[in-house]
């Protein structure tokens, strides 16, 4: 599991991998690792790139969702960030180009969401 692996590297480039017989299944190196959040992220996409924070509370993924459905937006990569922090959360989405960001972010902002930044990527 990737939450497992990645503290994991802390010190380390490479990392061995063992099943439960101890025998020695391969290498996981940093490489890797950042394969996988250039995924999570969307890298090797265009989009659009927003950025902005939500107050932690019940439901506001599940309004976010209603929000990019009412404006027809695909997502290529949803994170979120500060999951200790219980007053707010940093969230970065990244969507196709289209021409209904400037709606779409006027209505995330309207629905209590404060955008913070906005790059096309």
């Amino acid at each position: 599991m990737f939450e497992r692996t990645l503290p994991l590297f802390t010190g380390y480039s490479v990392i061995a991998v063992a099943g439960e017989d101890k025998k020695f299944l391969g290498l996981v190196t940093r490489a890797d690792v950042l394969e996988q959040f250039e995924s999570a992220f969307g890298v090797k996409r265009k989009g659009i790139r927003i950025a902005f924070t939500s107050e932690e509370s019940e439901g506001r993924i599940e309004r976010l969702g209603d929000i990019l459905r009412q404006y027809h937006e695909n997502v290529i990569s949803l994170a979120t960030f500060d999951e200790t922090d219980k007053l707010a959360r940093r969230i970065v989405l990244k969507v196709d180009p289209n021409d209904n960001i400037a709606k779409f972010t006027k209505k995330l902002e309207k629905t209590g969401f404060r955008v913070l930044d906005i790059k096309e990527v």
